[in-house]
């Protein structure tokens, strides 16, 4: 759990699943070797040495620096997976994703990255295309409008730096696929659960079977509201969008019209006062004329009405509604609800 962060994982898996509905981790297995300094002891002589160490008879021996390459990790690496890159079989709800036969992600990895793993996870890797159709990123507008400029050119030049690598994990039967392609994909005549790594749609780098014991999709799927009857299911921000989209506009209503009513709208007669003195918000508004018999004839402040004073109450009143909606209280929020409150409620707020 430490090596894999598992705090902040834990934490993005359940913020998708607010925000998006569900919330996906997958795990895989990982080995990462790392270079260290190491001291080693070795008989000074060259080869004559070594041999007579083998019979026994005592050689002058001395400490050297050397550099060797061991294994930091070997275990399971888990990390979180963006909903809008999730890619689970449609023919089944996301509640029972398992059952479908294919399930699959895709991500946007650097080409560095994948070298770094070619011989241990992938092949082939220095075999990628560079270049690629304009329909890998016009098809993936998310991932082109976020951390890319779209592709404009029919075929464009790729950035050998960044590959699209979309993963699927899915059921074959061995026998089937074997008569059918000749390629010997085994004789079990039942499904089997095969891995294949494609980078920019063009180029396989890993296609080999599961073995998994579990016989399951390693994919960890979390839901806001589950439910078997339909494919997808509202997050937290579904639920609340409309209340929050009302509070939204009792507050920008009312701030707007605040502005308006502060703001010194007159009413004045322009042969009677000096203008200039209006229009550069003077403090001292001089008149023309010698007879003033009423200063209300000459010039009036305009009266405004907020007629949005309610809003900010109504506010309130959303914000409890939403509080019901969602069931997260004033206690959930880490605060003591109006009136008396017992020990007991002090402490689960605390």
């Amino acid at each position: 759990l430490n090596r894999n962060k598992s705090y902040l994982l834990f934490y993005n898996w359940m913020l998708d699943s607010f925000k998006c509905g569900f919330g996906v981790t997958k795990c895989d297995w990982a080995v990462d070797k790392m270079k260290v300094r190491a001291k080693k002891t070795v008989p000074v002589g060259g080869p004559m040495a070594m041999f007579a160490q083998m019979f026994g008879q005592p050689v002058q021996s001395k400490t050297i620096e050397t550099v060797e390459e061991v294994v930091a990790y070997e275990g399971n690496r888990l990390r979180n997976v963006t909903p809008w890159e999730f890619l689970p079989d449609p023919s089944v709800p996301l509640a029972r994703f398992q059952e479908g036969q294919f399930c699959g992600d895709e991500e946007e990895v650097s080409l560095d990255y994948l070298k770094r793993q070619e011989g241990n996870q992938y092949f082939g890797t220095d075999k990628i295309p560079d270049r690629w159709s304009h329909e890998i990123y016009s098809s993936r507008k998310r991932r082109a409008g976020v951390n890319r400029k779209p592709v404009t050119a029919e075929v464009g030049k790729a950035d050998v730096r960044q590959v699209v690598r979309s993963e699927l994990q899915m059921s074959l039967v061995p026998k089937k696929w074997s008569e059918e392609s000749g390629i010997d994909f085994g004789t079990e005549d039942y499904p089997v659960k095969f891995l294949v790594v494609i980078a920019n749609d063009q180029k396989v780098i890993r296609f080999e079977r599961c073995n998994f014991l579990h016989d399951c999709f390693t994919y960890n799927l979390m839901e806001y509201t589950p439910d078997h009857n339909s494919f997808f299911n509202q997050g937290l921000c579904d639920t609340v969008y409309e209340l929050q989209n009302l509070i939204t506009f009792f507050l920008n209503s009312h701030v707007i019209n605040v502005r308006k009513i502060i703001q010194n709208r007159f009413i004045g007669d322009p042969s009677k006062i000096e203008m200039d003195d209006v229009k550069n918000n003077a403090s001292f508004i001089r008149t023309k004329g010698t007879q003033v018999n009423s200063l209300d004839r000459i010039i009036k402040q305009l009266d405004v009405v907020d007629v949005t004073q309610r809003h900010v109450n109504d506010m309130g009143v959303l914000s409890e509604l939403v509080q019901l909606v969602t069931g997260v209280n004033e206690n959930a929020l880490g605060q003591y609800s109006g009136g008396r409150r017992s020990a007991t409620e002090a402490r689960n707020v605390n």
